[in-house]
């Protein structure tokens, strides 16, 4: 399991998340999320992975924080993400063209051995 000390900077960035989205801290916040979700068009990030990654990050954070993991910091990471996540994708849209965005289709999966 994990010591205090991570815990305590597990919940102090869950805190630091919290106040980004809940004290009017967004036209800070927005902007730089803008440009990471730009940033992010180089390795090819589509907006199916956001929630693979969203999944994986509140888990983790659950696993390692166990018993001070609570329903009300859950919800506080699941609305941080989802405002992070939406405004990445949206910028990476503005900023791409319509013609890079290409579906996946069968033949981008290897077929079963």
């Amino acid at each position: 399991c994990c010591n205090v000390r991570n815990q305590t900077s597990l919940n102090s960035r869950s805190f630091c998340l919290d106040s980004w989205v809940h004290h009017n801290n967004l036209e800070v916040l927005v902007p730089y999320l803008k440009e990471l979700g730009i940033s992010h068009i180089k390795y090819d990030t589509r907006p199916e992975h956001y929630p693979i990654v969203g999944k994986s990050l509140l888990n983790t954070l659950k696993h390692f924080l166990g018993a001070a993991w609570t329903q009300e910091m859950a919800e506080s990471w699941i609305e941080a993400y989802n405002l992070a996540s939406t405004v990445c994708i949206e910028a990476a849209y503005e900023a791409m063209a319509p013609s890079r965005f290409v579906p996946v289709t069968i033949d981008d999966v290897p077929p079963a051995v």
